[in-house]
């Protein structure tokens, strides 16, 4: 910081004898070149600790080791604490981004009125995104929810469970179909349900 006081100090004191010095030129063919020569001495003044920069390397592992009072080792544990940060920040971005993409083309299947999404996202290798696991649907059917009629009411034993609605069926499929074209997936990874 002394360093930089004294380069400022330098250069308001050169400044100053340049402009009084360039009063005191009479008005003559000689004060262009004066003027040329009292700027190059401040350009010099400016550069100079700068070319001295460029003399002397810098060594930054030290320069920092010495401004913060630490040791390396201290340093580095931080920079991979804050690559596992900036990673899982990542691979939540990924799952966010892939869970509205399954969603957008699930609910672009005629007969869909909303979608909701789950991806599972597998282990990553140095480098490379994390693969998709598995997405898991949950359909609403354009239509569900809806008033409808009431059946009748049966008196007796409860009989067999319904089958499952062929329409239902085939639209979890058609989902799941879109869905693992969208996502570029096997359609062994993409399960699909309706919302009860």
């Amino acid at each position: 910081m002394d360093a930089l006081r004294t380069w400022a100090r330098q250069l308001v004191i050169l400044a100053v004898l340049a402009g009084l010095v360039e009063m005191a030129l009479p008005r003559s063919n000689l004060r262009q070149p004066a003027r040329l020569v009292l700027g190059l001495v401040l350009l010099l003044a400016v550069a100079a600790p700068l070319l001295g920069w460029l003399h002397n390397p810098v060594h930054w592992e030290d320069a920092l080791a010495v401004a913060a009072g630490a040791d390396l080792p201290e340093y580095q544990s931080g920079a991979e604490r804050l690559t596992q940060a900036t990673g899982d920040l990542a691979r939540q971005e990924l799952q966010r981004r892939l869970e509205l993409a399954a969603e957008v083309a699930a609910r672009q299947v005629p007969g869909v009125e909303s979608a909701r999404a789950r991806v599972e996202l597998g282990a990553a290798a140095p480098g490379q995104p994390p693969p998709v696991q598995r997405v898991q649907l949950l359909l609403r059917p354009a239509g569900v929810g809806r008033v409808a009629g009431v059946p009748p009411v049966a008196v007796g034993p409860p009989g067999p469970a319904p089958p499952p609605d062929p329409s239902t069926a085939a639209l979890t499929a058609a989902a799941a179909r879109a869905v693992a074209r969208e996502l570029g997936l096997p359609l062994e990874r993409v399960a699909a349900s309706t919302a009860p």
